[in-house]
């Protein structure tokens, strides 16, 4: 499960000044068998977040981007820019997009950027992430998938355009209560060398990971024709759909309903106006079995325990739960929780969870901080114990710091976590970067370690809704 943080993108005028600069970033890998393949690197400035200045009686933002491609010490592409923000009167203010494309080679690239808020030049993000562009020449295959926030019909070609429509991205896959509809965009690659003749269709739908099986009636099915290049654009009214987390699949089926190929993208709902996430807890018949371990005065703590395994949606719940305050009701959220986590065996899968609960408590555990809310022990209980630490607690010219190194995390392989001890005092290590997709990001980091040239202003965040988080704010 991945750990997300609630952002309010919405805020007052006053509160703009003092913030910095904050900008969401995707990118996406498509194919045409006439131009070859291509990066399209999505970004949404989060308008609350950047200094304005007054226009002829408006206020207006500008930012400035620099992207650049490279190979080792290669430099491949690169692009340079100046965008500004919406025009503002009194209206509220509009986040605002950038869409720039990249023909590139198969292979493995490192995309940099920085963005610079013009209005105030030391507000500034600068970003480096790896980068593979697949080879589908001669491959049945489907590109990357798109969210989309808006769509409209356009005679215009821009940035934004596709097949005679205006796209604008969605580029966080969190779906609050406000969002009525998941609108998605992919490409189908390389159909027509199965031949004329052939007979396929393509599945789409929402899914439970837990289970892998479709949700409800969210599922459509589309005959297609073989094409070298065919859009796909659908969507779901999910209006009704519950709080939890999901993801959008596609199939391709040939003529006996045999799936070929398969494409998935994850996302999250809340949606509390339907349900609660763990449905009809306050009907659960407490199991002494399962209870017999957990005392009455220790229930608040497992039941905070459990966010840095949970979804947004599911952390919403637990909160609500332990504000009010009532051992019997967390009881059976709790007890409620594990029948829908380990569904074969919740105590089983509750008692392993405990194993690990003692281990950060003891292992990572502070003074001000219970282990599962230190740094290092949400690291361990979501991700599990890494396969590898390097604990250099006593270097002369560098903070304390340890290493953790993943071989395999989730769909990646080599990933890693340095964790450091600014304070220099006891264990109160933080995170200081991972190259994990969802995690603190710091391309400076062997720098940070020196003790004489740290500079937290320059660490950049990214967190699990994608969104660059720039300067000192936290």
């Amino acid at each position: 499960m991945r750990l997300l943080t609630l952002i309010t993108l919405l805020c007052l005028t006053s509160s703009l000044f003092g913030r910095s600069i904050r900008v969401i970033l995707n990118h996406n890998n498509f194919y045409h068998p006439s131009s070859g393949h291509f990066l399209e690197v999505q970004l949404q400035f989060l308008a609350t977040s950047i200094h304005y200045t007054d226009v002829n009686g408006k206020k207006e933002g500008e930012v400035e981007v620099n992207l650049i491609l490279t190979q080792g010490t290669h430099i491949v592409d690169f692009d340079k820019y100046r965008l500004k923000s919406h025009a503002i009167g009194d209206s509220l203010f509009e986040d605002f997009y950038s869409i720039r494309r990249f023909a590139l080679n198969p292979g493995m690239y490192e995309l940099e950027m920085s963005v610079v808020d013009i209005h105030k030049p030391e507000d500034t993000i600068s970003f480096v992430q790896e980068i593979e562009i697949k080879n589908w020449k001669g491959e049945l295959t489907f590109s990357d998938i798109t969210l989309i926030e808006t769509l409209s019909k356009s005679s215009q070609k821009t940035e934004f355009t596709k097949n005679g429509m205006e796209i604008i991205p969605r580029l966080s896959t969190y779906f609050p209560v406000e969002s009525e509809k998941i609108i998605f965009y992919s490409e189908l690659y390389n159909t027509n060398l199965l031949g004329d003749s052939a007979r396929f269709a393509l599945r789409y739908y929402l899914g439970d990971p837990k289970t892998k099986k479709t949700v409800g009636e969210y599922m459509g099915i589309k005959r297609l024709k073989a094409a070298e290049v065919i859009p796909i654009l659908y969507s779901f009214n999910i209006d009704q759909l519950p709080s939890g987390e999901y993801f959008l699949g596609f199939d391709l089926l040939d003529d006996e309903g045999v799936v070929v190929r398969q494409k998935f993208l994850p996302f999250d709902r809340y949606n509390p106006i339907i349900q609660d996430l763990v449905d009809g807890y306050e009907e659960t018949v407490l199991d002494p079995y399962f209870q017999k371990e957990i005392a009455s005065d220790s229930i608040f703590y497992y039941l905070e325990s459990l966010t840095p395994i949970s979804s947004r949606a599911e952390q919403e719940n637990i909160y609500k739960v332990i504000a009010k305050k009532d051992t019997l009701v967390a009881q059976k959220y709790f007890q409620s929780y594990w029948k829908k986590t380990a569904a074969l065996n919740p105590t089983e899968g509750w008692l392993l969870y405990k194993k690990s609960i003692q281990i950060v408590e003891k292992d990572y555990g502070t003074p001000l901080f219970p282990g599962f809310r230190t740094d290092r022990g949400r690291i361990f209980l979501k991700y599990g114990p890494p396969n590898a630490v390097v604990s250099r607690p006593n270097e002369p010219n560098e903070y304390p710091y340890e290493i953790w190194q993943y071989y395999k995390l989730e769909n990646f392989s080599n990933k890693r976590f340095i964790f450091y001890n600014p304070t220099m005092v006891g264990n109160d290590y933080v995170i200081l970067h991972s190259d994990m997709p969802g995690e603190l990001f710091n391309n400076r980091w062997q720098q940070e370690l020196n003790k004489r040239g740290n500079n937290r202003d320059s660490r950049t965040r990214i967190n699990d809704e994608g969104i660059l988080d720039g300067g000192g704010r936290w």
